[in-house]
């Protein structure tokens, strides 16, 4: 997570949108101390995101979010922010499904969506990261 906080610092970041990120007991660790987390509350959080810029204000979009996908909209912006999970051994269908409700909702803001997806191959069991 130091090489994460590093390259945030030298890129100027001011939102990252994390997929599996580096958690000790169910807890997202590692982040800088003033910076923002929106992740699940319960469970291994497998998507989450990290407002750096203390003038951003997130607000978490509950009805939407879990374990595996998180949605904030951020005041004053007309714009959503997902970061989502796809697990390899669950089915692809329901966590598209989630991305496309959040989608749905959205109205005319834009959306910004980070996503670590699993394909599998039809007919296979061989897989590959997008």
């Amino acid at each position: 997570m130091n090489e994460l906080r590093q390259l945030a610092a030298d890129q100027h970041a001011d939102i990252l949108l994390l997929q599996e990120p580096y958690s000790v007991a169910g807890k997202v660790a590692g982040l800088p101390m003033d910076s923002k987390l929106i992740a699940a509350q319960q469970g291994n959080p497998w998507a989450a995101i990290v407002v750096l810029n203390p003038s951003l204000s997130p607000a978490k979009l509950a009805q939407f979010c879990t374990t595996y996908i998180v949605a904030i909209e951020l005041a004053g912006f007309d714009i959503i922010l997902v970061s989502q999970y796809y697990q390899y051994s669950d089915a692809t269908v329901p966590c598209a499904e989630d991305l496309r409700r959040v989608l749905a909702a959205r109205g005319t803001r834009e959306a910004i969506v980070g996503a670590d997806c699993i394909m599998v191959f039809l007919g296979g069991s061989r897989a590959r990261s997008l």
